[in-house]
């Protein structure tokens, strides 16, 4: 075998060293891309959860209901499912928060 380093060894091993040290640049960019996508998603989901918050509480405070409240259990469920909502979206929230925390 022939261990001598000519001109094009050395030119192709300088690039590879670039080629990686790019490769190793775009790696950290998508990682910042991702930790400001995770937080504008953590921040959209928090509003979104208040935001919920009170339109349930409006909803249950209006007399207006989806299905009422006569209808045998069925009135009482909607009323349910409606105040979930923004405890689901909370959680949903805390849940991305604890990803982006570990993730990056």
């Amino acid at each position: 075998m022939n261990n001598t380093f000519t001109t094009t060894n050395i030119i192709y091993f300088f690039i590879a060293a670039l080629i990686i040290f790019l490769l190793v640049l775009i790696i950290i960019k998508i990682n910042k891309v991702l930790s400001v996508l995770y937080n504008l998603t953590n921040i959209t989901m928090k509003i979104l959860s208040i935001v919920s918050l009170f339109a349930s509480i409006i909803y249950l405070i209006l007399p207006i209901d989806a299905i009422p409240d006569a209808i045998p259990i069925a009135g009482q469920i909607d009323d349910l499912l409606l105040m979930a909502i923004p405890g689901i979206l909370y959680l949903i929230s805390e849940k991305i928060e604890e990803k982006s925390n570990n993730d990056l």
